[in-house]
């Protein structure tokens, strides 16, 4: 009986060929995934903010009177009597942010009072959010039978932001306003007439040419939250306790060329240092030697990097002041681990140089899992983060 033919290898160009096939997949698949990050990131950035999910946008004359309609049933449902409407305006002026959670602005309000509200009902605005505000009335005239007093305000606003898609956040910085008299069943309503244009992105009732620093302005509206109280504020009477929350609304994107720069590249970079330093350790000694790559150096460089990193985390938590995990945090949190594995298949390299995955050409095969395993991890964040 012949023996059994013994399978030749594969000759070294073989081998080559098809590691260079593997090389082109890998590099095919991170391609892949990175187009799935931008494009998730571009979709958000064109959509609506986290915070717009539960409201009412006001777009027109004929959807406030649909409002107006509907929220009369449900007073009328509750026994409140007939609602009394105060048509109420914006105009912002300027806008800063002095931190990550306060916004100062100033501009003017005002408010038109019918001959259907009576004269007892106090004339004035309140503005929740803001700490020690400042209103100073401004003018107090008649037009027909209407009172329209207007007033000029300095508010420091005190307002959460959601910040888990930085530097690719949007914002809603947010004037809320409320009657001061609770028990007077009056509503405030956005003053629609006063605007030449309630395109959003004509950016109505916002002063032309505002600069804020760091965002760019995308649009102004007004619309109605639903708030929930857990007090009746010591009204013990019926009446109306709770109205609806008017609300003027100023959308702001982040320019994100700042932030991408001074806090993106940093651990790019460290990204593709370590790869480089990875790529080049070799098994033999005698290339390791011409590339100067010794194993207790190659470990010092990630060390260093690993520190880098830190810092970088840690300057990032500082400026942004997060409570939650912000998305170019996962550059530095995946950096972490990666080091950690890269510097142990090093190790393992040069302790044990005939382990079998690790043998096959040369250590080829973490290394061609290096760009597929980091772009897959940020595909994964960016999905979570950007849904």
């Amino acid at each position: 009986m012949p023996a059994p033919e013994t399978p030749n290898p594969p000759s070294p160009d073989q081998t080559d060929r098809q590691i260079r096939r593997y090389w082109l997949a890998a590099i095919a698949f991170s391609l892949l995934c990175t187009l799935l990050i931008i494009v998730l990131i571009a979709r958000s950035m064109l959509g609506a903010p986290l915070s717009r999910s539960n409201q009412t946008i006001i777009n027109s004359p004929e959807e406030l009177t649909e409002y107006e309609a509907a929220y009369q049933r449900f007073a009328d449902a509750e026994g409140w009597g007939k609602l009394q409407y105060v048509p109420t305006g914006v105009y912002v002026k300027s806008l800063e942010f002095t931190g990550p959670y306060n916004v100062r602005a100033t501009g003017y309000v005002w408010q038109r009072y019918g001959k259907d509200i009576p004269p007892d009902v106090r004339r004035g605005v309140v503005f929740p959010e803001a700490e020690k505000p400042e209103l100073t009335e401004a003018y107090r005239i008649k037009q027909g039978e209407e009172e329209l007093i207007g007033w000029y305000f300095v508010l420091n606003l005190r307002e959460q932001f959601d910040y888990s898609r930085y530097p690719f956040d949007q914002q809603d910085v947010w004037f809320r306003l409320w009657h001061p008299d609770f028990v007077s069943n009056v509503v405030l309503v956005p003053d629609l007439k006063a605007y030449p244009s309630l395109n959003h992105a004509d950016l109505p009732g916002v002063e032309q040419g505002i600069v804020l620093e760091g965002w760019d302005l995308t649009e102004s509206f007004f619309s109605y939250r639903p708030i929930t109280y857990t007090t009746n504020f010591g009204f013990y009477e019926t009446g109306v306790t709770a109205s609806p929350d008017l609300y003027f609304n100023v959308g702001v994107q982040r320019e994100i060329l700042t932030p991408l720069l001074t806090q993106g590249v940093s651990p790019l970079v460290v990204l593709m240092l370590v790869f480089v330093t990875f790529l080049f350790f070799t098994r033999d000694h005698e290339r390791r030697g011409a590339f100067g790559l010794s194993w207790s150096g190659v470990i010092g460089v990630w060390s260093g990097l690993f520190f880098a990193t830190l810092v970088a985390q840690s300057g990032l938590r500082n400026q942004v002041k997060s409570e939650s995990f912000v998305y170019l945090e996962s550059l530095h949190i995946l950096l972490y681990p990666l080091i950690l594995v890269v510097a142990t298949v090093t190790t393992i390299v040069v302790v044990y140089p005939g382990f079998k995955i690790l043998k096959y050409h040369d250590n080829v095969v973490p290394k061609l899992l290096y760009w597929p395993i980091v772009t897959s991890i940020l595909l994964i964040a960016t999905i979570i983060l950007f849904r």
